[in-house]
């Protein structure tokens, strides 16, 4: 709670407005436009139908079993007794070997991969040793010309504050991002303790990325980030050097077919799960292997969260730090399970951007009547003007 107290004081929090699925620039307009929004409608009905058959069925893609549903149960803790939610379950690598090859994967391709992802971490004894008659490693592996690096992101200009916010995520590098519409803001305290915001164009931040952001998350361990539009996925990695994001190996991609509802929701649970959803259902999501591995509800594995919410904003051990889209900030308590404390703040007090004076409001109309009653009422009142003082 300290962290959380901290965190609200400094103001380096974010306020979140629900932002539509549909962006007539990314459509088009006219007649085209509302035919598209209704075919994208229609099929997300169909596929929350689908969805919502597979749930009921607890079907299992992968072995085609009827998965089981566990009771929540009742927990003691602090003297309060606690509905506990349920765990989500943990694959072991054999089923997880058998599921990705369902879904088209290799058993050499897995291997190799696995393979590559221990060199990458350095494991003891993956490093071949290499005989006095093999050929120069230069000619076996020939380097590939170095890529042109890119300096830190240029800042936007000065604009009105957004009206709707879509996603909000935490970086590994202990800084915050806002994303609303085509612009990103970045948030974060310097070395001294002072807030630094700034905006950038999601294109310029996060370089080969997309232009409008549905949901967003960051897996801590991994240190990489996920950005979601529609049905595609980006993973990118920090950069310190260059001071921006570029993409990682394999991306963007076509998102799984199994996440059969467009993501509004994305965050990293406490057991390093990373979960999509769209604040009904969700899936615990692979962004390496791009895949889910298990569909639920949310109100049986997360209970209390915030039905409006677009992400984590800051996260502790023992609390996180959920903005929904009303300009509402919640502390969630990660013991109990439960909304602690709702704080309201407003996006200009730590988003880089520019409040839009109201207009001035104008003077009511008079009909001719009233006007020609104020006319009589003025004549036989004047209003006594002073005399302009001689210079």
């Amino acid at each position: 709670m300290r962290h959380i107290v901290a965190f609200i004081g400094s103001l380096v929090v974010l306020t979140v407005f629900g932002g539509s699925s549909i962006f007539a620039s990314d459509i088009g307009g006219g007649d085209d436009f509302d035919v598209r929004v209704k075919e994208q409608l229609e099929d997300e009905a169909a596929m929350r139908a689908n969805l919502e058959s597979l749930i009921d069925m607890g079907l299992d893609n992968a072995t085609d079993t009827v998965a089981p549903n566990p009771k929540r149960e009742f927990a003691l803790i602090d003297g309060e007794s606690v509905l506990m939610p349920l765990p989500l379950p943990k694959l072991k690598w054999k089923q997880k070997e058998a599921l990705l090859i369902a879904h088209g994967h290799t058993a050499e391709e897995i291997e190799s991969q696995r393979r590559r992802r221990k060199q990458k971490k350095g494991t003891p004894g993956t490093k071949k040793r290499r005989a006095l008659n093999d050929n120069p490693w230069v000619r076996e592996h020939a380097r590939q010309a170095p890529r042109t690096p890119l300096g830190p992101p240029e800042a936007a200009g000065l604009h009105h504050c957004p009206a709707n916010i879509d996603a909000v995520t935490q970086g590994h590098n202990h800084r915050t991002y806002v994303f609303a519409g085509e612009y990103v803001y970045q948030i974060f305290r310097d070395r001294y303790g002072l807030t630094q915001k700034a905006a950038y164009l999601i294109t310029e931040m996060f370089n080969g990325g997309p232009r409008r952001v549905n949901a967003a998350l960051t897996n801590q361990r991994s240190s990489v980030t996920v950005l979601v539009e529609y049905n595609n996925v980006y993973r990118f990695r920090w950069s310190k050097k260059s001071q921006r994001f570029y993409l990682a190996r394999k991306s963007p991609q076509v998102l799984d077919r199994n996440v059969t509802f467009v993501p509004r929701l994305g965050f990293q649970w406490t057991d390093g799960n990373m979960i999509l959803s769209d604040g009904n259902y969700f899936v615990t999501y692979d962004p390496y292997w791009n895949i889910a591995t298990f569909i639920g509800v949310n109100r049986d594995y997360f209970p209390e969260i915030p039905r409006n919410a677009v992400g984590v904003a800051h996260a502790s051990p023992s609390s996180f730090l959920w903005l929904n889209n009303k300009a509402h900030l919640s502390v969630y308590d990660l013991k109990k399970f439960r909304i602690d404390q709702e704080y309201p703040v407003r996006i200009n007090d730590y988003v880089a951007c520019v409040v839009p004076k109201p207009p001035t409001p104008a003077p009511p109309k008079l009909s001719p009547r009233a006007r020609a009653r104020n006319d009589k009422a003025y004549e036989s009142n004047p209003v006594k003007r002073k005399p302009a003082k001689s210079t």
